[in-house]
């Protein structure tokens, strides 16, 4: 996802990136216990991703998000707008779930 050149799937990539790597870094640290509750919350929404559970995945990343708007450094609302970029403009729970994260952001 880092090498596409300037094209027209250059925007679909630069959301996908955040989400492809916190499921590299969440596979390579599955063995390590989350510190809190926030970040068990998190680890279960990235296993669920894992398992192609999306709805239950966007489901607990809303929750982090309420709880922490800018966790990891943001990079929970990455991994979320990753997962509304798999799900598609046109998938029913898209429209949904990005009107769920604006009203959490602003």
């Amino acid at each position: 996802l880092k090498t596409i050149p300037a094209s027209p799937e250059y925007r679909i990539a630069e959301k996908l990136h955040p989400l492809a790597e916190a499921l590299v870094k969440y596979q390579e640290s599955s063995g390590s216990k989350p510190n809190d509750k926030l970040e068990a919350i998190y680890h279960r929404a990235l296993k669920l991703i894992e398992m192609g559970n999306l709805p239950a995945a966007l489901d607990g990343l809303l929750e982090v998000l309420r709880k922490d708007r800018k966790y990891a450094g943001g990079e929970a609302r990455l991994v979320f707008v990753g997962l509304l970029e798999l799900l598609g403009d046109s998938h029913p729970l898209t429209k949904e779930y990005r009107t769920e994260l604006a009203s959490i952001l602003f």
